[in-house]
């Protein structure tokens, strides 16, 4: 599922938070975004994702042009997301948290999304790394646990493309490589998925494409080995000028 981004612009008074970005995903691997701090990662992934309403440009996923509709909308559509704070059902467990977000789709995009198992919840504790969490009640959950729940309670309904904003955040090594493996699970069933991260270790071992944001523009867009090496992105991160 192709995910296009053209011309994309956002402003707050006399800040541009999001100048003119483009890009084309076509969900066959992860593609990671990278910028400092106020780059624009996750004003972007709240305006393709519906939860800003852009000033100019054109967001389309596959042959639909989803430009500020309504984030239920196109969640129904297969563009689905995490945020940097999981947010849970109080006093659910993790199989109950999933349950209700699989009841609250109804039936028929329940079925879109997983007809071929035999047990939707069981399926996603597994792929999630949760099979062994699921009677945990979700807001005790250990921090690196919270945030795979958070990705599987994007997962209850259909989703063509998963957007993950800062998974890795605050995460061990061990439970950014446990992520890592769940990532793949997930778009080892067809799911494109796009990661906003600051742990660049972390999406360059998973992206074979990164794109760089720098004060809402995009300034990169390349293999992890290119990137490393682009004097502009030396200079975003390090405010030097270019060499």
């Amino acid at each position: 599922m192709t995910l296009k981004i053209e011309r994309l612009v956002k402003r707050f008074g006399g800040l541009v938070a999001v100048n003119g970005l483009t890009f084309e995903y076509t969900g066959d691997a992860p593609l990671g975004i990278v910028g400092p701090n106020g780059s624009g990662k996750t004003t972007s992934f709240n305006l393709i994702t519906g939860f800003l309403k852009s000033d100019t440009g054109t967001i389309r996923l596959g042959d639909r042009d989803i430009t500020n509709l309504a984030p239920a909308a196109i969640a129904r559509l297969g563009l689905r997301r995490t945020f940097q704070q999981t947010m849970f059902f109080a006093g659910r467990t993790v199989r109950e948290s999933l349950e209700i977000g699989m009841y609250a789709i109804g039936s028929g995009a329940r079925d879109a999304a997983f007809g071929g198992e035999p047990d939707p919840i069981d399926f996603l504790l597994d792929m999630c790394g949760l099979s062994q969490q699921a009677e945990r009640i979700a807001d005790e959950l250990p921090f690196g646990y919270s945030r795979l729940l958070g990705i599987a309670m994007a997962l209850t309904g259909p989703c063509r493309v998963l957007l993950l904003d800062e998974p890795a955040a605050g995460m061990s090594d061990a439970e950014a490589d446990t992520l890592a493996r769940v990532v793949r699970q997930i778009g080892a069933r067809g799911v494109g998925i796009i990661i906003v991260d600051h742990n660049t270790s972390f999406l360059f071992d998973l992206c074979p494409r990164v794109l760089v944001l720098d004060k809402g523009e995009l300034i990169a867009d390349g293999g992890p080995a290119a990137i490393r090496n682009d004097p502009k992105v030396g200079a975003a991160y390090l405010g030097v000028a270019d060499a």
